[in-house]
């Protein structure tokens, strides 16, 4: 089981006359996940001003690294002149939607992570088998931070 991170915790492992170096281990292993998982690269592609703000301010809290498009064009551009660890966006926007924008980062990795945020479950059926994590609007924003961690994982 991994320590929980709070500062009682760090205080314990510190201090303790009974800490095991295989405890003390597993404080700096979880440590470095913890500094990794927050060290990622986000790139956050939604239209909606008023969302994009919200989720992109809630996003970047945790990942400082977040980069933000209100298009797929531009959600595209980013991606491909920077190293993206994870992809969250919207399906329907303008000049370039959201499927389009899945279809070409595929076309160039298969890996990266990718988080849909629609406000449509029909079209949300059309992924089924793109290998995409999907979430429904209203975004709940743990469980959008579950899927991040998770994709990370």
């Amino acid at each position: 089981m991994s320590p929980s991170f709070s500062s009682k915790n760090i205080w314990e492992v510190k201090s303790a006359s009974t800490t095991t170096p295989k405890a003390v281990q597993e404080w700096k292993l979880h440590l470095v996940r913890i500094l990794q998982m927050n060290n990622k690269t986000i790139l956050y592609a939604e239209d909606d001003i008023i969302i994009q703000k919200i989720l992109g301010k809630f996003i970047s809290k945790k990942y400082p690294d977040t980069l933000i498009a209100s298009n797929g064009r531009d959600a595209l551009s980013l991606f491909e002149a920077n190293k993206v660890d994870a992809v969250v966006t919207d399906l329907s926007m303008p000049v370039m939607s959201g499927f389009e924008l899945i279809r070409k980062i595929r076309e160039q990795n298969t890996v990266t992570p990718i988080i849909v945020t629609t406000a449509y479950r029909d079209e949300a059926k059309q992924l089924d088998d793109a290998g995409v994590t999907i979430l429904y609007k209203p975004i709940d924003t743990k469980e959008l931070m579950k899927s991040l961690e998770a994709a990370f994982a």
